[in-house]
């Protein structure tokens, strides 16, 4: 279940990269803004999940390679082992990525250049979720603020999903990729297929693939509802009129059902998404040395969850809530040389989001007809936004980098005034009036962002600072949701009167690196004005009740963290990796510590190859985490309590059995161990967060064949 990326063929890899040369994922030719962006955004870097290509450019950013991970999960799911990654199980699928003890709004994420946002206002369909692992050929996961690229706030970093140009040659060819797993958590084989047909200028790529999961048993024989059936398919075509341009198109779709979740009151027997894309990238200009780069997409997410489809009925009321979520957006982006030691990129993007969901209730399954609360009361959100960036050499040694953004944000709920429990219940304004005191349903705000970093390098020693702000909107659940019910504390109330957090955050780091040897150590602080905190109403500033339903409030507050990443070849083809990375978060407005702050924890992981053969070996660790806000009566209440450290051995293995097929396995969790991560997601229903435990012991076997021709 767990994708253990530091484990069997993660690691497997890792060691392979190790020995080969730098090469060019890719036979495009890049534009300047591409070349930009490999440069400032998606530096390769040595990290725990695979060594790829060269040096890096920003130590703070890792490669992850899904393709390689154990066929459990989704796409946040495949992030774990990454350094600064954490995550939230409410089940088998909808992993919840953290990234810096920040995730949500929080975290910006891509998929192959749209931005998507999940249908759930429970979370079951984070926007990771939507990535299948397979379909992926990289993931970039980029801590803190590094650029305004990538759209508005991102404060605790970005994960750009991203698929390469498939590399064929000037004469017609082929590449063909076949993938089959089964494992002990799966419900039968999974299969995935990744075709690709034509040349450099004219080329198709046609993806897909299904996955089955059952209930997995945690380390005590326990079965933990986790069950869901996935399939997705894609179609990128790519068409470049001349050396220097590249129109390219993409559908995608996604499509989950029967998914179960052991951390929330309800299941959901669908969820869905359909992506479009289309790029246009081009070199203008008598030098070709200025970039131009056009985006534009749109998506649709269909979700639907209830509480007897799937489960037994034992709450008083059988309930059910479609939901949707429906995103537009388009980036311009210019990049050009401005003088020999000055690059700059400017750009301006729009990101449009509509959701609207509804909770039904009634006696039966049958008669689910009653409109019980308007959660999403067709909610809009948009961030209109212009950047720009400088990159200057300053010297042999060093160069410094600076950005400036302006996004424009507005929000509205079109249905606030929607009547519910046939005029009976209260309409959200009504809701919010009652909650907080005000009720107004539209917002705007006009935010400011900025960054300097500065990076100087030598032969074995490489030194970086950055400090940022950046400012993010609410979501449509921390301002809009109104979910009402008969017992106060198990309302959940969003608040309209929300400001816009803002982050100011300071990375310090250096890297150090000699041979095969590679250590590199960093630290960041942050202080936000306005976090935007969900708490229990107890008659706060700003809050008109105490009767401890779940509401939305800024606070002030600080965190600190840091990362070490280690590397090093002992030779003969093995390579031992390290990873630990520690968050703590405090609410400096009430003096408490922020709930679902993830404990200092990490990996240390081993691996060998002769070029055929491979073997590897991960620990995965976590301390204990006692910082805790666990009361409702006092704080939040999100946390269970304190969780107890834990330590968990994967091991794997790998042959390459030749004419393109080879095999891996492995088994994760080797002794069975029981334990819990400790973040967790509450429930709409059930204002009590449950911790979900782990997969206990799981085994897996993939088998893989590549070709080509042409």
């Amino acid at each position: 279940m767990r994708v253990a990326a530091l484990s069997v063929s993660a690691a497997i890899a890792m060691v392979t990269s190790a020995a080969a040369p730098p090469s060019d994922e890719s036979n495009e030719p890049k534009t300047a803004a591409q070349a930009s962006t490999d440069t400032a955004e998606r530096p390769v870097v040595k990290d725990t999940i695979q060594v790829v290509g060269q040096q890096p450019e920003v130590p703070t950013v890792v490669i992850v390679k899904p393709r390689q991970a154990p066929p459990f999960g989704d796409g946040g799911e495949a992030l774990l082992g990454a350094p600064g990654v954490s995550g939230g199980r409410m089940g088998g699928h909808g992993f919840e990525p953290v990234v810096r003890g920040l995730g949500a709004a929080s975290l910006n994420v891509r998929l192959d250049g749209a931005a998507i946002h999940g249908g759930c206002p429970n979370r079951m369909d984070p926007q990771s979720s939507f990535a299948a692992p397979w379909s992926y050929d990289r993931v970039v996961v980029i801590r803190g603020v590094q650029s305004f690229q990538n759209g508005a706030g991102g404060s605790a970093g970005t994960v750009l999903y991203e698929r390469l140009p498939p590399a064929l040659g000037e004469t017609t060819g082929w590449r063909a990729t076949l993938g089959a797993s089964y494992g002990s958590a799966l419900d039968g084989p999974t299969g995935d297929l990744d075709f690709a047909f034509g040349r450099d200028r004219l080329w198709l790529r046609v993806l897909a693939g299904r996955q089955a999961q059952r209930n997995y048993r945690d380390g005590d024989g326990r079965t933990v509802r986790s069950a869901f059936k996935s399939r997705s398919a894609a179609v990128t075509g790519a068409w470049r009129p001349s050396s220097y341009s590249r129109l390219e198109a993409s559908l995608e779709s996604s499509r989950t059902d029967d998914a179960l979740f052991a951390g929330a009151g309800m299941d959901a027997p669908e969820d869905a998404s359909d992506i479009a894309r289309l790029d246009f990238s081009a070199q203008i200009g008598l030098t070709h040395q200025t970039g131009l780069e056009a985006t534009v997409y749109g998506d649709r997410v269909d979700h639907l969850m209830d509480n007897y489809s799937l489960r037994p009925l034992t709450a008083p009321m059988a309930m059910r809530v479609p939901a949707s979520s429906d995103s537009t957006g388009a980036r311009l982006r210019l990049d050009f040389v401005a003088g020999p030691s000055w690059r700059l990129v400017a750009g301006l993007d729009v990101d449009r989001n509509r959701r609207d969901a509804t909770r039904f209730a009634g006696p039966t399954a049958a008669a689910v007809t009653m409109v019980q609360s308007v959660m999403w009361p067709d909610v809009a959100i948009a961030a209109t936004g212009g950047f720009v960036e400088a990159g200057r050499t300053l010297g042999a040694h060093s160069r410094l980098r600076l950005g400036l953004r302006v996004d424009r944000f507005t929000a509205d709920a079109a249905g606030a005034d929607r009547p519910t429990m046939g005029d009976a219940g209260p309409t959200p304004r009504q809701l919010w009036s009652m909650t907080y005191g005000a009720s107004a349903s539209l917002w705007r705000h006009t935010a400011v962002s900025a960054l300097a970093r500065w990076e100087w390098r030598g032969d074995a020693l490489e030194l970086f600072a950055g400090a940022s702000r950046s400012v993010r909107a609410p979501d449509a659940t921390e301002r809009f949701l109104a979910a009402n019910n008969p017992q106060p504390g198990m309302r959940w109330v969003g608040n309209p009167g929300l400001a816009a957090p803002r982050h100011h955050q300071l990375d310090l780091g250096l890297v150090w690196h000699r041979g095969g040897e590679r250590v590199t150590l960093t630290a960041f602080g942050d202080e936000v004005d306005d976090l935007v905190l969900r708490d229990r109403a107890r008659g706060q500033e700003g809050v008109a009740v105490a009767d401890l339903r779940s509401i939305y409030r800024n606070v002030d507050a600080r965190r600190l963290g840091a990362e070490l990443e280690a590397n090093a070849d002992l030779g003969r083809g093995a390579r031992l990796t390290a990873v630990a990375s520690w968050v703590r978060a405090d609410n400096r407005t009430d003096h408490r510590p922020i709930a679902q702050t993830p404990p200092l924890e990490g990996s240390l992981s081993a691996a060998w190859t002769d070029g055929v053969v491979s073997c590897s070996t991960s620990l995965r660790w976590a301390a204990r985490q006692s910082r805790v806000d666990d009361s409702p009566l006092t704080g939040s209440g999100l946390d269970t309590g304190p969780t107890p450290g834990w330590v968990a051995v994967d091991l794997g293995a790998g042959v390459q059995l030749g004419v393109g097929f080879s095999l891996t396995a492995g088994v994760d969790n080797v002794f069975d161990r029981t334990y819990a991560r400790h973040l967790n997601r509450g429930s709409l229903f059930d204002p009590v967060p449950v911790q979900v435990n782990e997969p206990g012991r799981t085994a897996w076997l993939r088998l893989t064949w590549h070709s080509e021709g042409g």
